[in-house]
């Protein structure tokens, strides 16, 4: 009586340490997987606390558990499985309820909770600061000034190089060149060798008539 009293203060504050205990009897099976299966009696407990189902034989010893998932309330006709064991089980009429104080498994609950959260800091105070690594950023490139921008300076990398000449001045250039490499490769012509005047020649009785002398007449 004082259980159920203290279930119902606890319960308007907000904190149980009180919870139902539903008895049922029960028939389980082992075969699975057999049509017609052999039924043994047994006692089935539900816990209202955590929705733990846990099945018993007619002597007490322990069959099985599993955990009531349905979003509807465990009641007679019910057919389910457990999680352990293989055991199929029917749930029979309801035998009687009783109230099961939670006030030492809650105890349990936060004094394992507790150990848990030191062994933690304990483990976490164990391990040496390493302070996160900074990420590496690159140098900021120097500010340079517009003119070494805008005038290029030879060669360099990175930066265009504007031609002195149009493209229409560079074919001309490029046309000479092509045309003074093309005279340097040709052979030097044979100069032709002039006519000579035509010499001055008699005819052969001219010749005599010349060179007899002058016949004296008498």
């Amino acid at each position: 009586m004082n259980v159920i009293n203290s279930s119902q203060s606890n319960s308007e504050t907000g904190t149980a340490t009180a919870a139902p205990v539903l008895d049922y009897a029960c028939l389980f099976s082992h075969d699975l997987k057999r049509k017609q299966k052999r039924w043994r009696d047994g006692r089935l407990k539900f816990h209202c606390f955590n929705k733990r189902v846990m099945v018993y034989d007619e002597r007490g010893n322990f069959i099985g558990d599993t955990h009531w998932t349905m979003d509807y309330d465990l009641d007679e006709g019910e057919e389910f499985q457990l999680a352990r064991g293989c055991v199929v089980v029917q749930v029979s009429e309801c035998l009687g309820r009783k109230e099961q104080d939670l006030s030492a498994l809650i105890d349990q609950r936060y004094k394992d909770k507790e150990e848990r959260k030191a062994h933690a800091d304990a483990a976490a105070a164990s391990k040496p600061y390493r302070p996160a690594p900074t990420p590496h950023r690159p140098p900021m490139p120097i500010a340079q000034p517009m003119t070494n921008i805008a005038t290029p300076r030879g060669n360099q990398l990175g930066r265009a190089v504007l031609p002195t000449l149009s493209p229409f001045e560079q074919r001309n250039l490029h046309a000479q060149e092509s045309a003074q490499q093309d005279e340097q490769a040709r052979p030097a012509k044979r100069r032709r060798p002039e006519a000579s005047p035509p010499s001055l020649r008699y005819p052969r009785h001219w010749q005599r008539t010349v060179a007899t002398p002058f016949a004296t007449y008498a």
